[in-house]
């Protein structure tokens, strides 16, 4: 939706992209994170893409604590979905379609 408000994206998305896989747990656990950095990436919904299924996998999440993650993750969706809403109700008063 950045290419209602910009011309170009590409770099957006690149920035995008090392973003999520930093705070995913991707390219370096999380638990190797500076104290501030790992308070920031836990509360995100990223770490959902890595470092909970590897947590899991590995037995360092267990039992109930795999549901409350779980839980976590529906309600980043719902977030998401109600925020992606707002954004696309300003952005479509921005189109202006040319042609016919």
């Amino acid at each position: 939706m950045l290419a209602f408000w910009t011309f170009e994206i590409l770099g957006v998305l690149y920035a995008q992209k090392a973003v999520m896989d930093i705070l995913a747990g991707s390219i370096m656990p999380l638990s190797l994170f500076p104290g501030w950095l790992r308070t920031i990436a836990l509360a995100l919904p990223f770490q959902g893409v890595a470092h909970v299924p590897l947590s899991i996998y590995i037995g360092s999440i267990e039992g109930s604590d795999i549901w409350l993650e779980i839980l976590k993750q529906w309600v980043w969706v719902v977030a998401m979905l109600v925020l992606t809403r707002l954004i696309w109700l300003r952005a479509s008063r921005r189109i202006v379609i040319q042609g016919g």
